[in-house]
């Protein structure tokens, strides 16, 4: 008998056939099922090795020996043959055919579904605007591009990026996903055609475990980008796909497998492919690029870490980010990045003193941005701190001109249009304001600081209505109670109980002689640095009390008078408002950019009304 036949007789061929058929859809089986447990990478490398070191033992035995009945045999050979091998032979084949026929189905399946080629396990969907000003509004329905709801309309192509879901056994790499997520905004926000959802609702909404459909119409987009990171060493593995929320089709998918050195690469990678699958719809070739932020790997995972901190926004937090931004820049002192984010925990740590205006923080924040616009005069985000901080210390002029230029950086972030309408409305431009703010709503509509700001100046500018369903809106994203200012305009303009009464301080909405008390300082209980000076000032400036001003002057810098442009307040002629304008140094700026909206009611000789 020859070699050959000998092989068939011993089923050899069989097994080796079986044997391979069979690993194949082990390490199918092993490859998703190492993920949803979150093995290590290289658990799925021990199974391929194992099963590899199988293959000849198992030829080595079907040669030796055969199965029976009664178990493995000794093969007696061929002069000894029964008729139990050939049963055993197409058992064999059997076997054979059924593992053939799985092995083509999983791959026919993996072929024409594209959910299966290496689906991004779905993200439930979670930046920047610092805790002392966030907020987001439309005009309400007459505005262009908002229903009657305030709800801005999407007809642009658009895409939100959620946070890379960590697939790591360890569970540690989430500030990693939120990086990757992160740089691909950047990657893609300098497209025109493109609308790309704010960093700060997409990161928001992460942990709400939401359906994408749902999830798209939160951020007002029509595609989402979905991915996953799971990584072993110096090893990365990203998956990542675009789906079309219009028919919950996956118009792309892609799995990456890097060195971790690479990430750029990786990240520009992904973000032309991106922008590939939508080409048709934008009708344009144009392919973002990822820049390099820094040479350092291990810089960047510092400042990786730091933001992901940064964004927890408590205090321990943001302490703990300025830790991994101060090793970032000493690693790479031209990380321009991590030193404006150092500059912003700063800043956020000024923010709650009661009067920041000779603060150490401020100071420092303001050092440390000037520090990112040497090495990046186009840096939203340091801009738009250093002229914060320019604000607080009642710079008017120096304010303005840094915060719109932060807003014309078009880096996809509402916190500079958020700031400078903030900023706008204290100095009486009100109209501008609102643009700013709907601005800012438009690049975000789930910050609901952003939406407060923009009720409060259509309060102002006399639109109640709009701007108190504004405000309702935001108090409900947040899950807040109104405030004291808030329950003021309900009693005064929305039908409220002027007897409702502060969840905070217990103050009476309507009850203008115990707010005036707490003004002057002679309350029984509830002193001013419980209340806050500007909140107090607005409330009382909502009700015609002149004290307003005198609250505000008592404070180094001014900072917070935007109730005193209220159509109902009728002091604006008194030496007091005069003064506090001075102080803000709006007498520049107005020489500047023009008079305040309502300047006829201004104290005459203040300003000439006339400037254009």
């Amino acid at each position: 008998m020859s070699f050959i036949s000998e092989l068939k007789r011993r089923n050899v061929f069989r097994v080796v056939i079986a044997y391979l058929l069979g690993s194949w859809l082990l390490l199918q089986v092993a490859d998703v099922l190492f993920g949803v447990l979150q093995l290590p990478e290289w658990s799925l490398t021990l199974v391929a090795a194992i099963l590899a070191l199988g293959f000849v033992p198992a030829v080595v035995v079907s040669w030796i020996y055969e199965l029976t009945p009664d178990g493995l045999m000794r093969d007696q050979g061929p002069d000894f043959a029964t008729p139990m091998q050939a049963q055993t032979s197409r058992k064999l084949d059997v076997a054979i055919v059924g593992l053939f026929v799985v092995t083509i189905g999983l791959l026919g399946w993996q072929l024409f579904d594209p959910k299966a080629v290496e689906p991004a396990e779905p993200s439930p969907v979670a930046d920047t605007a610092p805790a002392a000003a966030q907020s987001d509004v439309t005009a309400g329905g007459d505005a262009p591009g908002t229903e009657p709801s305030g709800r801005v309309v999407n007809d642009r192509t658009s895409v939100a990026v959620l946070p890379f879901r960590d697939m790591s056994a360890a569970g540690d790499q989430a500030y990693f996903g939120e990086g990757i997520a992160e740089e691909l905004i950047n990657a893609l926000v300098s497209i025109e055609e493109l609308k790309v959802a704010s960093r700060t609702s997409t990161f928001k909404l992460a942990g709400e475990d939401l359906a994408i459909p749902a999830l798209a119409e939160r951020l007002n987009v029509n595609h989402v980008l979905e991915g996953s990171i799971r990584t072993s060493g110096q090893r990365i593995r990203i998956t990542a796909q675009l789906i079309d929320v219009s028919d919950d089709t996956h118009l792309w998918s892609e799995t990456y497998d890097r060195e971790l050195t690479d990430i750029f690469a990786v990240q520009d990678d992904i973000a032309a492919r991106i922008l590939e699958a939508l080409t048709e719809q934008l009708g344009s070739a144009l392919r973002p690029s990822a820049v390099a932020l820094t040479a350092s790997t291990e810089a960047y995972q510092r400042y990786l870490e730091g933001r992901h901190l940064w964004r927890k926004r408590s205090r321990e937090s943001v302490e703990a980010a300025q830790v991994h931004f101060e090793a970032a820049v000493e690693l790479d002192p031209d990380f321009h990045q991590a030193w404006s984010s150092l500059a912003s925990t700063y800043f956020l740590l000024a923010v709650p003193d009661p009067d920041p205006f000779e603060s150490e923080n401020l100071q420092r924040a303001a050092e440390l941005a000037q520090r990112a616009l040497e090495l990046e005069p186009r840096s939203g985000e340091a801009l738009a701190i250093l002229g914060v901080t320019e604000q607080f210390q009642c710079r008017s002029l120096e304010a303005a001109e840094l915060l719109r230029r932060a807003t014309e950086v078009g880096d996809g972030d509402p916190t500079p249009h958020h700031w400078y309408a903030l900023l706008l409305s204290q100095l009486g431009h009100l109209d501008r304001a609102a643009e700013q703010a709907r601005l800012g709503l438009d690049l975000d509509p789930l910050i609901p600081a952003i939406r407060t700001v923009l009720g409060y100046i259509e309060v102002v500018r006399g639109n109640a209505e709009i701007g108190l369903a504004h405000i309702r809106e935001a108090n409900e994203q947040a899950g807040t109670a109104p405030g004291l200012g808030e329950l003021v305009m309900e009693a005064l303009f929305g039908g409220g109980d002027p007897n409702a009464r502060d969840a905070e301080y217990g103050l009476p909405a309507g009850d203008v002689e115990a707010l005036r008390a707490i003004a002057v300082g002679t309350a029984a209980e509830v002193t001013l640095d419980r209340v806050g000076r500007n909140d107090l000032a607005n409330a009382l400036a909502l009700h015609d009390v002149t004290e307003a001003i005198d609250l505000l002057l008592s404070a180094p810098c001014p900072n917070g008078s935007w109730f005193l442009w209220a159509p109902g307040f009728q002091h604006r002629d008194n030496p007091g408002f005069s003064e506090l304008m001075r102080r803000l140094n709006a007498i520049e700026y107005w020489a500047t950019y023009g008079p305040p909206d309502d300047c006829a009611s201004l104290e005459p000789g203040l300003v000439n009304c006339d400037t254009p």
